[in-house]
């Protein structure tokens, strides 16, 4: 049976951004608000706190560090 997560809707369509392919925060703030931004605001710092949050729960996780120490995050089995 699997564990079920009590997540926000924030933290709901961050899943729903990594499950095509691993982002880092930066790069989900700007996803978001091309995509989304008319209608949801959502701030750089809601994305880093939810991504922490989600780390913590075992729902993503995250890479190596890139340029600029960027740190990317994808979605694991149980984020899905």
């Amino acid at each position: 049976m699997k564990k079920r997560h009590d997540i926000n809707a924030t933290a709901a369509s961050i899943l729903g951004f990594l499950e095509k392919k691993p982002l880092t925060g930066w790069d989900l703030a700007a996803e978001v608000e091309d995509i989304i931004g008319d209608f949801w605001n959502v701030t750089r710092s809601q994305i880093y706190r939810e991504l922490k949050v989600l780390a913590e729960q075992g729902l993503v996780s995250s890479m190596k560090t890139g340029p600029r120490d960027r740190q990317p995050y994808r979605i694991t089995e149980a984020g899905r």
